[in-house]
Protein backbone atom coordinates (compact mmCIF):
# COMPACT_ATOMS: atom_id res chain seq x y z
CA UNK A 1 0.00 0.00 0.00
CA UNK A 2 1.46 3.21 -1.06
CA UNK A 3 2.21 5.75 1.45
CA UNK A 4 -0.59 8.73 3.03
CA UNK A 5 2.27 11.33 1.46
CA UNK A 6 3.02 9.42 -1.87
CA UNK A 7 -0.64 9.40 -2.64
CA UNK A 8 -1.04 12.79 -1.77
CA UNK A 9 2.11 13.80 -3.82
CA UNK A 10 0.12 11.95 -7.24
CA UNK A 11 -2.80 13.38 -6.37
CA UNK A 12 -1.17 16.96 -6.38
CA UNK A 13 0.73 15.89 -9.64
CA UNK A 14 -2.92 14.80 -11.25
CA UNK A 15 -4.42 18.41 -10.49
CA UNK A 16 -1.38 20.33 -11.71
CA UNK A 17 -1.64 18.47 -14.64
CA UNK A 18 -5.76 19.26 -14.97
CA UNK A 19 -5.31 22.34 -14.24
CA UNK A 20 -2.74 23.03 -16.80
CA UNK A 21 -4.87 21.11 -19.82
CA UNK A 22 -7.52 23.53 -18.85
CA UNK A 23 -5.53 26.51 -18.83
CA UNK A 24 -4.11 25.58 -22.24
CA UNK A 25 -7.87 24.76 -23.81
CA UNK A 26 -8.89 28.03 -22.32
CA UNK A 27 -6.37 30.07 -24.04
CA UNK A 28 -6.66 28.08 -27.42
CA UNK A 29 -10.34 28.83 -27.37
CA UNK A 30 -9.63 32.84 -26.12
CA UNK A 31 -11.50 32.40 -23.35
CA UNK A 32 -8.64 34.42 -21.62
CA UNK A 33 -8.72 37.21 -23.81
CA UNK A 34 -10.64 40.08 -22.36
CA UNK A 35 -13.64 41.89 -23.95
CA UNK A 36 -14.06 45.48 -24.17
CA UNK A 37 -17.40 47.79 -23.41
CA UNK A 38 -18.40 49.32 -26.91
CA UNK A 39 -16.36 52.02 -28.17
CA UNK A 40 -18.42 55.12 -28.47
CA UNK A 41 -18.40 56.34 -31.62
CA UNK A 42 -16.42 59.46 -30.50
CA UNK A 43 -15.33 59.08 -26.88
CA UNK A 44 -14.84 61.97 -24.89
CA UNK A 45 -12.17 60.17 -22.73
CA UNK A 46 -9.92 57.34 -23.14
CA UNK A 47 -8.56 55.88 -19.74
CA UNK A 48 -6.58 52.46 -18.99
CA UNK A 49 -3.57 50.82 -18.13
CA UNK A 50 -0.83 48.64 -19.53
CA UNK A 51 2.79 47.66 -19.90
CA UNK A 52 5.72 48.61 -21.32
CA UNK A 53 9.14 47.36 -22.42
CA UNK A 54 11.51 49.04 -24.76
CA UNK A 55 14.85 49.32 -26.08
CA UNK A 56 17.64 51.86 -27.81
CA UNK A 57 20.30 53.20 -27.78
CA UNK A 58 20.54 54.73 -23.79
CA UNK A 59 19.60 51.16 -23.23
CA UNK A 60 16.53 48.81 -22.21
CA UNK A 61 13.82 48.60 -19.85
CA UNK A 62 9.76 47.95 -18.61
CA UNK A 63 7.16 49.79 -16.74
CA UNK A 64 3.64 50.36 -15.90
CA UNK A 65 1.92 52.95 -16.85
CA UNK A 66 -1.59 54.23 -17.09
CA UNK A 67 -3.13 57.10 -18.95
CA UNK A 68 -6.63 59.02 -19.73
CA UNK A 69 -6.40 60.67 -23.48
CA UNK A 70 -9.07 63.68 -24.31
CA UNK A 71 -8.83 63.72 -28.01
CA UNK A 72 -8.17 65.63 -29.69
CA UNK A 73 -5.49 66.94 -27.99
CA UNK A 74 -4.98 66.75 -24.29
CA UNK A 75 -3.61 63.65 -22.12
CA UNK A 76 -2.14 62.65 -19.15
CA UNK A 77 0.37 59.34 -19.07
CA UNK A 78 1.64 57.95 -15.61
CA UNK A 79 4.52 55.79 -15.71
CA UNK A 80 5.41 53.60 -12.35
CA UNK A 81 8.30 52.22 -10.51
CA UNK A 82 8.55 48.54 -10.24
CA UNK A 83 7.24 48.99 -6.47
CA UNK A 84 4.18 50.54 -8.26
CA UNK A 85 5.08 54.40 -7.25
CA UNK A 86 4.33 56.90 -9.39
CA UNK A 87 7.81 57.43 -10.95
CA UNK A 88 6.86 60.65 -12.85
CA UNK A 89 4.08 61.68 -15.89
CA UNK A 90 3.44 63.43 -18.95
CA UNK A 91 0.89 66.04 -19.30
CA UNK A 92 0.36 67.07 -22.79
CA UNK A 93 -2.44 70.22 -24.69
CA UNK A 94 -2.25 70.87 -28.30
CA UNK A 95 1.53 71.07 -29.13
CA UNK A 96 2.86 71.33 -25.43
CA UNK A 97 4.13 68.74 -23.40
CA UNK A 98 5.49 68.29 -19.85
CA UNK A 99 7.14 65.97 -17.78
CA UNK A 100 7.03 65.67 -14.01
CA UNK A 101 8.94 64.02 -11.00
CA UNK A 102 6.34 63.61 -8.40
CA UNK A 103 9.13 62.59 -5.80
CA UNK A 104 11.48 66.27 -6.42
CA UNK A 105 8.50 68.41 -7.01
CA UNK A 106 9.44 69.37 -10.63
CA UNK A 107 8.63 69.71 -14.22
CA UNK A 108 10.22 70.85 -17.40
CA UNK A 109 8.50 71.99 -20.07
CA UNK A 110 8.36 71.88 -23.90
CA UNK A 111 7.28 70.78 -27.39
CA UNK A 112 5.07 67.85 -27.11
CA UNK A 113 7.40 65.74 -30.00
CA UNK A 114 10.85 66.84 -28.00
CA UNK A 115 9.40 65.99 -24.54
CA UNK A 116 8.32 61.98 -26.03
CA UNK A 117 11.36 62.07 -27.61
CA UNK A 118 13.58 62.15 -24.63
CA UNK A 119 11.81 59.44 -23.94
CA UNK A 120 10.70 57.65 -26.11
CA UNK A 121 12.48 58.26 -29.28
CA UNK A 122 9.24 59.36 -31.02
CA UNK A 123 6.02 61.49 -30.45
CA UNK A 124 3.13 61.27 -31.18
CA UNK A 125 -0.28 63.74 -30.32
CA UNK A 126 -3.14 62.43 -28.49
CA UNK A 127 -5.69 61.77 -31.60
CA UNK A 128 -2.91 59.30 -32.70
CA UNK A 129 -2.44 57.71 -29.49
CA UNK A 130 -6.64 57.69 -29.58
CA UNK A 131 -6.65 56.26 -33.15
CA UNK A 132 -3.99 53.46 -31.97
CA UNK A 133 -5.87 51.83 -28.88
CA UNK A 134 -9.29 52.05 -30.33
CA UNK A 135 -8.23 50.64 -33.88
CA UNK A 136 -10.80 53.43 -34.84
CA UNK A 137 -8.18 55.99 -37.23
CA UNK A 138 -10.23 59.33 -37.82
CA UNK A 139 -7.95 59.85 -41.29
CA UNK A 140 -7.98 58.18 -43.88
CA UNK A 141 -5.26 55.88 -44.72
CA UNK A 142 -2.33 57.19 -47.01
CA UNK A 143 -1.54 55.01 -50.48
CA UNK A 144 1.73 53.11 -50.71
CA UNK A 145 3.15 56.20 -53.02
CA UNK A 146 1.81 58.98 -50.34
CA UNK A 147 4.17 61.64 -50.54
CA UNK A 148 3.48 63.66 -47.59
CA UNK A 149 4.97 61.75 -44.34
CA UNK A 150 2.11 63.58 -42.22
CA UNK A 151 -0.10 60.75 -43.67
CA UNK A 152 -0.37 57.65 -41.87
CA UNK A 153 -0.23 53.89 -43.86
CA UNK A 154 -2.86 51.55 -42.62
CA UNK A 155 -2.65 47.92 -42.95
CA UNK A 156 -5.78 45.96 -42.55
CA UNK A 157 -6.18 42.07 -41.03
CA UNK A 158 -8.92 39.58 -43.35
CA UNK A 159 -11.49 40.95 -40.89
CA UNK A 160 -10.83 44.58 -41.85
CA UNK A 161 -8.92 45.73 -38.57
CA UNK A 162 -5.83 47.76 -38.50
CA UNK A 163 -3.49 45.39 -38.07
CA UNK A 164 -0.46 48.07 -38.91
CA UNK A 165 0.29 51.67 -39.05
CA UNK A 166 3.33 53.70 -40.65
CA UNK A 167 4.42 56.93 -40.38
CA UNK A 168 7.86 57.93 -41.52
CA UNK A 169 10.04 55.68 -39.58
CA UNK A 170 7.35 54.72 -37.05
CA UNK A 171 5.93 51.42 -37.54
CA UNK A 172 2.87 50.09 -34.95
CA UNK A 173 1.89 46.09 -35.50
CA UNK A 174 -0.78 44.81 -33.93
CA UNK A 175 -0.37 41.51 -32.28
CA UNK A 176 -3.66 40.35 -30.65
CA UNK A 177 -6.23 42.22 -30.36
CA UNK A 178 -9.15 42.43 -27.29
CA UNK A 179 -11.91 39.74 -28.16
CA UNK A 180 -14.77 40.83 -30.71
CA UNK A 181 -13.16 44.17 -30.71
CA UNK A 182 -10.84 45.95 -33.26
CA UNK A 183 -9.09 47.44 -30.54
CA UNK A 184 -5.38 46.08 -30.24
CA UNK A 185 -4.48 44.42 -26.64
CA UNK A 186 -0.68 43.42 -27.84
CA UNK A 187 1.75 46.02 -30.18
CA UNK A 188 5.36 45.97 -31.49
CA UNK A 189 6.65 49.24 -32.17
CA UNK A 190 9.93 50.16 -33.94
CA UNK A 191 11.52 53.35 -34.98
CA UNK A 192 14.90 54.13 -35.45
CA UNK A 193 16.12 55.26 -31.99
CA UNK A 194 13.99 52.59 -30.62
CA UNK A 195 11.64 49.21 -30.57
CA UNK A 196 9.87 47.56 -27.84
CA UNK A 197 6.17 46.01 -27.20
CA UNK A 198 3.12 47.59 -25.30
CA UNK A 199 0.27 45.47 -23.78
CA UNK A 200 -3.24 46.90 -22.98
CA UNK A 201 -4.64 45.97 -19.79
CA UNK A 202 -7.54 47.99 -19.54
CA UNK A 203 -9.62 50.21 -21.56
CA UNK A 204 -12.90 52.09 -20.97
CA UNK A 205 -14.73 55.27 -22.28
CA UNK A 206 -16.57 58.63 -21.24
CA UNK A 207 -15.42 58.37 -17.59
CA UNK A 208 -13.02 60.69 -17.18
CA UNK A 209 -12.41 61.45 -13.13
CA UNK A 210 -12.43 65.28 -12.64
CA UNK A 211 -9.05 66.65 -12.70
CA UNK A 212 -7.57 63.86 -14.35
CA UNK A 213 -5.47 66.13 -16.72
CA UNK A 214 -5.82 69.22 -14.87
CA UNK A 215 -2.40 71.34 -14.98
CA UNK A 216 -2.96 73.61 -12.04
CA UNK A 217 -4.13 70.78 -9.75
CA UNK A 218 -1.40 68.60 -10.30
CA UNK A 219 1.45 70.48 -10.59
CA UNK A 220 0.51 72.49 -7.27
CA UNK A 221 3.95 73.09 -5.37
CA UNK A 222 6.20 72.34 -8.32
CA UNK A 223 8.85 74.06 -9.38
CA UNK A 224 9.88 74.34 -13.10
CA UNK A 225 13.15 73.26 -14.42
CA UNK A 226 15.65 72.90 -17.47
CA UNK A 227 15.77 69.64 -19.11
CA UNK A 228 19.49 69.33 -18.43
CA UNK A 229 18.42 69.92 -14.32
CA UNK A 230 15.11 67.13 -15.65
CA UNK A 231 17.53 64.32 -16.70
CA UNK A 232 20.09 64.72 -13.72
CA UNK A 233 16.54 64.66 -11.71
CA UNK A 234 15.44 61.51 -13.36
CA UNK A 235 19.13 59.91 -12.97
CA UNK A 236 18.86 60.17 -9.46
CA UNK A 237 15.56 58.19 -9.64
CA UNK A 238 17.16 55.64 -11.53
Amino acid sequence: MASTSTTEGRRGLRRAVLVGALAAALAACGVGVPRLAPIPANPASIDGDGSLSMSGSGGSGRARFSFVLLPPDRARIDVFDPLGRLAYFFLVSGDEALLAVPSKKAFGRGGRDEVFARFLGFGLSPDELASLLTGRWTHAPAGPDAASEADWILGRDAQGRVASAEKGGLRFEVLDFFRDSAAPRRIAFEHPDSRGRLKINRLAFDRLPPGAADEAALLKGYGERSWPEMEALLGDED
